[in-house]
């Protein structure tokens, strides 16, 4: 069965990061959206770990790549643009309003609430070059 595979995959990635094990080397954005797979997993069976390792990775993400637009910080400050480039920021976006649900953290509640007022800011996700334009509605 495909999800007992992947189940085997994530709980590996759980034994060897997590706090106290092995740091996470962040590269790009992208390596925040393993949660997307923790976020089926934790629907699919209820079990908790999957939801504790997206938050503990998010809250990690932010302490190490502080300066992106989808971060806590950045998005608790509402009047801060987005400015990085748009795929990684549409591509992320996602994890705070996720993580708000499941575990009804007030803070990324209103993470959540303003990563959605910012998006409404903007005419469009991109430019040419790929970042966010700064058309603003």
């Amino acid at each position: 069965m495909v999800q007992t595979g992947v189940q085997r995959c994530a709980d590996l990635i759980i034994s060897v990061y997590g706090p106290g094990k092995t740091p996470v080397l962040w590269g790009e954005d992208h390596d925040l959206m393993i949660i997307d797979v923790m976020e089926r997993l934790f629907e699919r069976t209820g079990e908790a770990r999957y939801r504790d390792f997206s938050v503990w990775l998010y809250d990690e993400w932010k302490r190490n790549v502080s300066d992106t637009d989808t971060s806590l910080p950045s998005l608790l400050n509402r009047q801060a643009p987005f400015v990085q480039h748009g795929v990684h920021t549409y591509e992320t976006i996602r994890v705070p309003p996720w993580l708000a649900t499941a575990t009804g953290r007030p803070d990324l509640g209103e993470a959540a609430r303003n990563a959605m007022d910012k998006l409404n800011r903007y005419a469009e996700p991109g430019d040419n070059v790929g970042y966010f334009s700064h058309i603003l509605i």
